[in-house]
């Protein structure tokens, strides 16, 4: 889930579905509705989880299964497919003073072998970028 608070929008990956949607949020925040932006896996092991967006607004989305993130104009138009090391790769989140920092998580791969291959045992990984997360959602912790 991300939201998108400059267009007002909810987007939601539906792991199980295969699906990424996206809903307009109410002027008055208290209800949602179902956009035609739409975008559907139909690799059969391939599924959106977790995401964030980047400064621009692009919608970053974790591929479970595909050893990437997959990154979305708010047109539905992909930009861009950025590899990672591992195969079920679950949340991009951006992190660091100037948002410039994407850290990735992901699950265990094999968990039979975890202790063995360290990059599938579940993992968090962080490199700079030159992307930018969106602040718009930011807090301080005192």
């Amino acid at each position: 889930m991300a939201f998108n608070t400059e267009s007002c929008l909810l987007y939601l990956a539906d792991t199980k579905a295969r699906q990424i949607h996206n809903y307009q949020i109410s002027a008055d925040n208290t209800s949602l509705k179902l956009t035609d932006w739409k975008v559907q896996y139909t690799n059969a092991t391939e599924r959106p989880d977790g995401a964030t967006l980047s400064s621009d607004q692009a919608y970053w989305v974790a591929v479970i299964d595909g050893y990437r993130l997959d990154v979305f104009a708010q047109e539905v138009t992909p930009i861009a497919s950025v590899e990672v090391p591992f195969n079920k790769v679950t949340m991009p989140c951006f992190a660091g003073e100037k948002m410039q920092y994407l850290v990735v998580t992901s699950s265990q791969s094999k968990p039979e072998n975890s202790l063995n291959d360290k990059l599938e045992s579940g993992c968090l990984i962080a490199a700079e970028t030159q992307f930018r997360g969106s602040n718009s959602l930011l807090c301080e912790f005192e």
